[in-house]
């Protein structure tokens, strides 16, 4: 991807960032257990699709990394799950 795409997708992708190859972001739940539970229904999406994210759990806090490793940095793949993972966390919120 090119910077110009890179900053494009930050712009449609609020709270995420990236060095240019991980797309990362943080989100936070009243507790563990909430925290663990979000863990626990984005990870159908994810092997749905094939794919293992690095997460983080720290309190109530989930620190989400994603990359397409065998392609060096974040695809469409990758897009895809975080509109997963995005949606995921809203339905918890509401």
């Amino acid at each position: 991807m090119s910077e110009t795409d890179i900053f494009a997708l930050m712009e449609a992708l609020p709270g995420w960032s990236t060095d240019g190859s991980r797309l990362t972001r943080t989100f936070e739940f009243d507790n563990f257990v909430e925290a663990v539970d979000f863990v626990h229904k984005i990870s159908k999406p994810a092997d749905k699709a094939g794919h293992s994210p690095d997460i983080t759990i720290s309190s109530g806090l989930v620190t989400i990394s994603l990359a397409t490793y065998d392609m060096g940095e974040f695809t469409d793949k990758d897009i895809d799950l975080v509109e997963a993972i995005v949606n995921t966390y809203r339905e918890g919120k509401n």
